[in-house]
């Protein structure tokens, strides 16, 4: 092997272990940069101060550098104070790896210095900066503020809701490639009917700006109560820095109530109070109505009764009676129909009554059941009746006296008659 192949072959080997070693992300740069001014990198500033040897002005100049990084302010994070020719450094910032080296001087109004940069970082922006960091504005994290509202919030299955999405730009930074992922689009038992407004694709938002990004609704298909879940973004800065785990921190709750056919309207037309000496009535009325698409049957309504409390129906489909309740039955109620069901209540004694009635019935197969508005009465006594009744035994003589009288003189007139 003679000496040419063989530093061809080292070169070789030299070339590809530098391209395995070297990060497919790394730039390099040379620019030259007058004193006082810097360079900048993402959110990284290096500024240089040159300082020119007039007799030697390459060999024998030198720079200063001093780097900053952007974190909501500019924090110095390395400087080096003299640098000659061919001198490097190295230092890190938070998106990377970076490494400079002074290539060259040469004269100016203050003197410039050419410098290679190396950086691993995933390079978004770099320029030449005019006065150094402190002409310079960094990017920070964007703060987002994710909100989701739903309408109406109490519903029964089979009506529809129309959930809403807002994203506000809050923070000091513009977000770029705002991304918007809501799974509440999917979650049973609320399952999407149309999407109204869709603005979740990656979109820009200044300071301070708000957007609706979504509305869509959704219907309901089974009874209970379901919190949507969070709708999250994500997003990048003006320099590239991607930002994730923003969340909408309202929770919306939607309470689903199940789908009744049946209605029921109860009340009492004249008064609330009876007269138990005198039996005296209320009477009442209790209306059935079908709102729902196809017929109830079995239809049961239940009248439990306290003590001393009575109540009469007044003969709508089959009745039953116990000793302490009343009952209805009615075989079927088709839709947009209604049964209406009148009922007198009264008491043997004084007191304060309620009568709370309660239904059941079949609908679609499935049974339901409940309470029915509660019936609410007073008995009293009449108190002229009253004392009357207290007093009767002081009558009952002279009553029995003329009585007697009566019948005496009756007597007595048959026999002179005769």
């Amino acid at each position: 092997m003679n000496i040419k192949s063989a530093g061809i072959k080292v070169l070789l080997a030299a070339f590809i272990l530098s391209a395995l070693l070297i990060p497919a992300s790394a730039a390099t740069y040379d620019p030259w940069v007058e004193s006082g001014s810097g360079y900048m990198i993402n959110n990284v500033c290096i500024d240089v101060t040159v300082g020119i040897n007039e007799t030697d002005v390459v060999n024998n100049s030198s720079a200063q550098i001093r780097v900053y990084e952007w974190k909501d302010k500019w924090t110095e994070v390395y400087n080096r104070s003299s640098m000659s020719l061919d001198d490097s450094v190295n230092f890190s910032a938070s998106d990377g790896n970076y490494s400079v080296r002074v290539l060259d001087f040469r004269d100016g109004m203050r003197g410039n210095v050419k410098l290679e940069i190396w950086t691993s970082a995933n390079v978004t922006n770099n320029a030449l900066v005019t006065g150094g960091h402190n002409e310079a504005v960094g990017s920070g994290k964007p703060e987002l503020k994710i909100t989701k509202t739903v309408t109406p919030q109490n519903i029964t299955v089979g009506d529809m809701v129309t959930v809403t999405v807002y994203v506000e730009n809050t923070g000091q930074y513009e977000a770029e490639n705002v991304t918007i992922t809501d799974p509440g689009l999917y979650q049973y038992p609320l399952t999407m009917v149309n999407i109204v407004t869709n603005n979740s694709y990656p979109q820009s938002f200044k300071k301070g700006e708000n957007k609706t990004v979504l509305v869509y609704q959704l219907k309901s298909m089974e009874p209970g109560s379901i919190t949507l879940a969070a709708a999250t973004a994500t997003a990048t800065n003006s320099v590239g820095t991607q930002y994730s785990g923003y969340n909408s921190t309202n929770m919306p709750k939607v309470d689903i109530a199940e789908m009744l056919a049946l209605v029921f309207t109860n009340q009492i037309n004249n008064g609330t109070t009876v007269d138990y000496y005198t039996q005296s009535k209320l009477q009442g009325t209790l209306t059935i109505r079908n709102i729902g698409t196809i017929p109830a049957e079995n239809i049961h309504i239940d009248f439990p009764l306290p003590p001393n409390a009575k109540l009469k129906i007044d003969g709508k489909e089959e009745t039953s009676g116990l000793d302490d309740r009343q009952m209805l039955d009615i075989d079927r109620l088709m839709p947009n129909n209604e049964r209406i069901i009148t009922y007198t209540v009264t008491a043997t004694a004084q007191g304060y009554y309620e009568i709370e009635p309660s239904y059941s019935y079949l609908y679609n197969g499935s049974a339901k059941s409940g309470e029915i508005d509660k019936v609410s009465y007073r008995a009293i006594g009449n108190s002229t009746i009253a004392a009357l009744l207290n007093y009767r035994y002081f009558f009952v003589l002279p009553i029995l006296l003329i009585a007697g009288a009566a019948v005496f003189i009756w007597k007595r007139y048959r026999e002179y008659k005769f």
